[in-house]
């Protein structure tokens, strides 16, 4: 095993805050924890607090870091803001560590007010008076995140008035009290905020700058909102953030020019799914409306995302909202999304007396995957009566007939296959023996000299259909 100054120098370099994103893994924190611990170097060096930092992320389980948390004795200031970090999703609780923290006589810091303001915990007056009883009331970073906190409370004028107070009013600032007014539906007073930044010379980023052009959408000012837009570029930096971008294409969106909006989509280097929802959401506002590729495409992507409840609602919107009448091909797909799901009783509904295959094909496929072996034959039945020479699906009855143990129904699909000569292309070996090359079809005819196999084979398969042998159901399947 490596030694221990080894150990602490991997263990280091891993959990370095430089080295975070790397780590991405719990899988990979769980190892090195285990490292430290059967090296000893966990209780020498005093790597626990580290570990804990890495895991304060909000997306690791907070049940491992409450382990680890535990293992600290006594903690300190640095891992209960850790912890209540990792919490920010759960104000509740973040709240809890901060009482715990304060009965076991730990004085909080700077930074631990910002971390309960920010776990969206609905007493932002309660954390701000700790934080004045702590000495902390006129600390920058305290007063931002109080501003942030009364955006989510809805608490616009007392937000207001706490920026009127403070006399070191900075970029977060403008950006917080900007989110106040705009998540209240207050555009015009965000759109004078951020001209006032500008005339205070606080310099900007991207992030106020999507806010300022969130609300030149809202309140439909395509003139400001094009000087924004002008503004950021003459600024030197290039519309490369895709969020930046984005909020370009939703805001010439809202004011009705949906050609500017599609030429911003297209300037976007690297888009995803903010920017793409922001295109479709401004082109329906314009007046774009979908046709039947675009929301087969649409359902398409519903089926093979199980987005089960989304595309019933599509399918059945289609005629009334976007007066397109739902055709063979969306009904297939709509059988396939239920199929997919398991819900096939659904599906043999919305099937009824529909004219055509396709749906009925869909279904075929979706019992044979949920292996419901008496609506499968149902099925497949019927398509061989409407269409019988589509070998595929021969292939598919067989194979659920011999999946239920119907073993002479399988023989006869598969002759009826032949009969209509619609069979798929049969598997074939080859195998040498005595200088001779001999030939074996799947489910083919003896071959001369090949008489004797054939026989042994079928004698083998008969045996095998008799208990106590036990195959997999598809063994025998084409």
């Amino acid at each position: 095993m490596s030694s221990a100054p080894n150990i602490l120098n991997l263990a280091l370099h891993h959990l370095s805050p430089h080295n975070r994103s790397p780590l991405a893994s719990l899988k990979k924190l769980e190892q090195i924890h285990a490292l430290l611990i059967v090296s000893g170097a966990v209780s020498r060096y005093n790597l626990t607090r580290i570990l804990l930092h890495c895991l304060s992320i909000p997306f690791f389980p907070p049940p491992y870091a409450l382990s680890i948390f535990a293992q600290i004795r006594p903690p300190d200031v640095f891992t209960y803001n850790a912890l209540i970090r990792g919490f920010s999703s759960d104000p509740q609780k973040a709240v809890s560590l901060y009482s715990n923290m304060r009965r076991e006589g730990v004085p909080p810091n700077k930074h631990t007010f910002p971390l309960l303001l920010k776990s969206k915990a609905r007493i932002p007056f309660q954390i701000f008076g700790h934080a004045i009883q702590f000495g902390f009331g006129l600390d920058p970073f305290v007063r931002n995140s109080l501003l942030s906190s009364f955006a989510s409370c809805g608490l616009v004028e007392d937000a207001h008035k706490l920026f009127d107070e403070m006399t070191d009013k900075d970029l977060v600032s403008y950006t917080a009290l900007m989110d106040v007014y705009i998540k209240n539906k207050r555009a015009t007073q965000a759109l004078d905020l951020f001209l006032e930044m500008r005339r205070c010379g606080v310099c900007t980023d991207g992030v106020v700058v999507v806010s300022a052009l969130c609300a030149a959408g809202m309140c439909g000012s395509v003139w400001l909102g094009k000087w924004i837009h002008g503004f950021y570029v003459e600024s030197g930096r290039v519309v490369r953030d895709v969020y930046v971008g984005s909020a370009l294409v939703d805001m010439y969106s809202k004011c009705g020019l949906c050609e500017d909006a599609l030429k911003a989509f297209q300037d976007i280097p690297h888009k995803n799914v903010v920017s793409w929802g922001a295109l479709l959401a401004g082109m329906v506002g314009g007046g774009v409306h979908p046709n039947e590729v675009t929301l087969l495409a649409v359902l398409s992507a519903c089926a093979h995302g199980g987005l089960v409840n989304e595309g019933k609602g599509i399918f059945a919107e289609m005629e009334r909202v976007y007066g397109v009448g739902p055709t063979a091909e969306h009904c297939s797909c709509m059988v396939d999304l239920l199929g997919r799901a398991g819900r096939l009783v659904e599906a043999v509904e919305l099937i009824g007396g529909m004219q055509g295959t396709g749906p009925w094909s869909a279904l075929l496929g979706a019992c044979a995957v949920h292996r419901d072996y008496e609506l499968g034959k149902v099925v497949g039945n019927h398509l061989m009566r409407v269409q019988p020479c589509q070998g595929g699906r021969y292939a598919l009855l067989a194979n659920l007939c011999s999946g239920s143990g119907d073993w002479k129904g399988a023989a006869g699909v598969r002759k009826k296959m032949r009969e209509a000569g619609g069979g798929k292309a049969r598997g074939c070996s080859w195998i040498e023996m005595g200088g001779i090359v001999r030939e074996f079809y799947a489910f083919g005819e003896s071959g001369e000299g090949n008489v004797h196999v054939y026989t042994i084979v079928h004698h083998l398969m008969e045996h095998m259909k008799q208990p106590p042998f036990i195959f997999e159901d598809d063994f025998f399947e084409i």
